[in-house]
């Protein structure tokens, strides 16, 4: 935990958050029963485990994954999930677990698990393919198939960056891509984007 907090900067007279670290677990299963709604959960460089959230947690991040299913059965507090530099990982909401966003970079074949629409609302994602919702087991909703581009249509912009979210007139996500100008990016397209 000591490790974790020493590479997060914290504001002065703030206190770290509880961490828990899972590093370099190789096949098995591993459960957290959280009582802090601050922990923060970081799995690294882990691959074919199974990792259980049973309680209350601010943020998960995954990291470095192969073949690995994360179950959480509550709301994250901060409301997002990061998943960056991993391929085939199963995020599964239990109940009504709902985690508004997620942030994913640069990995592949992600799946997000989940009873009812509502629990998620966005998918940010940037060099990433292949991730798709799964909605009470049965229904299977594309968010993105194909890798994003690298570059920008106009080639101004390296690796942009996208956002999906559900919309009704769509049958689907509905994908836009992000324009950083000025301090909070914006959404610049209302059209589905092509991601086939």
């Amino acid at each position: 935990m000591a490790d974790f907090n020493q590479h997060h900067m914290l504001l002065p007279g703030m206190k770290p958050r509880p961490a828990v670290v899972i590093l370099g677990k190789f096949a098995g299963e591993e459960t957290l029963k959280s009582e802090s709604k601050a922990t923060f959960v970081f799995l690294r460089n882990c691959s074919n485990f199974t990792f259980n959230l049973e309680g209350k947690a601010a943020k998960v991040m995954c990291e470095n994954c192969n073949n690995v299913r994360i179950m959480i059965s509550q709301s994250l507090v901060t409301g997002t999930m990061d998943i960056c530099n991993s391929e085939s990982v199963l995020i599964k909401l239990q109940q009504t677990c709902q985690i508004p966003i997620f942030q994913v970079d640069n990995s592949n074949d992600i799946t997000i698990e989940i009873d009812d629409r509502s629990c998620i609302k966005s998918v940010y994602f940037q060099r990433s393919k292949n991730i798709a919702a799964i909605v009470s087991g049965i229904e299977k909703v594309d968010i993105v198939t194909v890798s994003s581009p690298e570059r920008d249509i106009d080639g101004m912009e390296e690796f942009p960056q996208f956002v999906a979210h559900w919309n009704a007139s769509y049958s689907g996500f509905l994908t836009e891509k992000m324009r950083r100008a000025g301090i909070y990016p914006l959404a610049e397209q209302r059209e589905p984007y092509d991601s086939k």
